[in-house]
């Protein structure tokens, strides 16, 4: 009898454990039939738009782990989902959303606006890019420096010698995803609130990035790079690798006044933008490895769109427009008919350690809404369409 009930029990938790498997798997299937029959713009932002003002109210989870089965083990272990991947996932979001009051209640959601502080202090490096799209759409940035004064605290306790360290566990490692997620805010905190000396400390990481970081004769970024043994780590050419130095440079650069920008910028955010186009494929994407043209990735796709379209805006170079639209008609082809973007490479597991899972991003989503506004809103009404 006991043994009987034993048995029952154990079969239950089997098949809610499989049911669920199944069902996240039929789920993702099925959701990928009609993907990409969208004809134009308006068309596929009407779609898109709404899913970022439902994913900013409650955000998907992007996985800590490649896998796809027992995912319910995963989440009882506390490895299925990281608060750290989901800040710069709502940061994406953010980046497409131009409504003033969806941008105040996520200033409020994180922000006690009284207090000027965060409701849940920052553990790493990462919520930067949060803090980011949270001051450059405050409306009143002293009520919440406070909050940009801890921020800033936290990366000041992961530098060293001038460098930024992404984890306690690799001191000596610069990391290209520090680019993207930190720079940008240094330099924007710097301009927002007089203190030159943190603009110099972004675009200090940029450059010395710029300088022992990148392939020769390309200027695409290694993963990682030893500053005590000076040598690189990982591969060079990790699509979103390149996505993360695209934005930390390319909002760093937006940033500052033009009398502001050096020489180097200048010249390397141009150079930028002809990596992009030297690496964009045929139908318009990019690859989660830039070298090999059968790998696909939608999330270093809406990155290289985003700055192609303001390398446009700045520079007025025809060939920046041609290709921010080619990487827009990618995107277009790979949602799926409610909306949501889809092939998306996942979440990094270490140096060298690239996920193979493919599926949604909120981050992602939300740079390429950026792009549809560009084109759509910016340019002249429906003159693209697939």
């Amino acid at each position: 009898m006991v043994f009987g009930v034993f048995f029952s029990i154990i079969g239950v938790i089997a098949c809610v454990i499989w049911g669920i498997d199944a069902y996240m798997a039929f789920y993702t299937w099925s959701s990928r039939i009609k993907v990409g029959r969208y004809k134009t713009v308006l068309e596929w932002l009407a779609k898109s738009e709404k899913v970022v003002t439902r994913w900013l109210k409650r955000t998907p989870t992007v996985k800590k782990k490649d896998n796809n089965r027992y995912i319910v083990l995963d989440m009882i272990k506390g490895e299925y989902r990281s608060s750290t991947i989901q800040s710069w996932q709502e940061a994406g979001l953010l980046m497409g959303i131009d409504d003033k009051d969806i941008q105040y209640k996520a200033l409020e959601k994180h922000i006690d606006l009284k207090a000027g502080c965060w409701r849940n202090i920052p553990q790493e490096i990462d919520s930067a890019m949060l803090a980011f799209q949270l001051l450059k759409n405050s409306k009143n940035p002293s009520e919440i420096k406070p909050a940009m004064d801890e921020m800033v605290r936290l990366i000041e306790s992961r530098c060293e010698d001038g460098y930024i360290w992404y984890r306690t566990y690799a001191k000596k490692n610069l990391y290209v995803d520090t680019i993207g997620l930190v720079c940008p805010f240094l330099v924007l905190y710097g301009k927002t609130y007089d203190a030159p000396q943190y603009i110099e400390l972004g675009l200090n990481q940029i450059l010395t990035y710029k300088d022992k970081g990148m392939l020769e004769n390309y200027m695409i970024p290694c993963h990682a790079y030893d500053i005590e043994r000076e040598i690189p780590l990982g591969i060079y050419g990790w699509g979103r690798g390149l996505g993360w130095f695209l934005l930390g440079v390319i909002e760093s650069y937006l940033c500052l006044k033009e009398k502001e920008r050096s020489e180097w910028l200048c010249e390397l955010t141009k150079e930028l933008a002809e990596t992009i186009l030297e690496f964009q494929q045929e139908d318009g994407g990019l690859g989660s490895n830039l070298a090999i043209k059968t790998s696909y990735d939608s999330s270093i796709t809406a990155i290289a769109g985003y700055y192609l379209a303001n390398c446009y805006k700045e520079f007025d170079e025809k060939r920046y427009k041609e290709g921010a639209q080619k990487c827009m008609k990618k995107l277009m082809s790979v949602t799926k008919r409610t909306g949501v973007l889809d092939l998306c490479q996942g979440d990094t597991k270490g140096v060298g350690l690239y996920s193979s899972h493919y599926d949604i991003m909120p981050f992602a989503q939300g740079i390429a809404l950026a792009v549809g506004n560009i084109i759509e809103r910016e340019w002249k009404k429906n003159e693209f369409k697939i």
